[in-house]
């Protein structure tokens, strides 16, 4: 009889090909080794502070503590609920001053296109005055 736990995909662990392991030296004075060894050991100090303070927090005080915990997934909520209307709010002032663009750009198109139709015109009239002149 086999044990599930000892199982991949219905195999044995046993018969997963073992992989061999590649090592690179590094120098206990590499900055960078230094510098990532630095961070690791913040962010582990940061999680063992963090976790001894709401370990304390649960056993000293766990009904505050349940109810602060609902009370700040309620609030997360809330101001969620708040940030997704404010996008929704900016979202449809964008698209209400993207409209207002477009229709400044096609007006000032429209002018545009009228001036150099005028300035055509006048270069029609001064040419064929020129021409009349002659």
């Amino acid at each position: 009889m086999s044990d599930k736990c000892c199982e991949v995909n219905g195999e044995d662990i046993t018969s997963i090909k073992q992989f061999t392991p590649v090592f690179e030296e590094i120098s206990d004075d590499d900055k960078a080794f230094e510098h990532c060894m630095e961070d690791i050991i913040l962010k582990l100090s940061n999680v063992e502070t963090m976790t001894d303070a709401n370990e304390f927090c649960r056993k000293t005080f766990p009904i505050e503590y349940a109810q602060n915990l609902a009370q700040l997934e309620t609030d997360m909520q809330s101001e969620i609920d708040s940030l997704r209307q404010r996008i929704t709010e900016f979202d449809t002032r964008n698209a209400e001053l993207i409209r207002q663009m477009m229709e400044e750009s096609n007006r000032h198109d429209a002018r545009i296109e009228k001036l150099e139709q005028y300035l055509d015109e006048l270069e029609k009239e001064s040419e064929s005055k020129k021409n009349a002149s002659r």
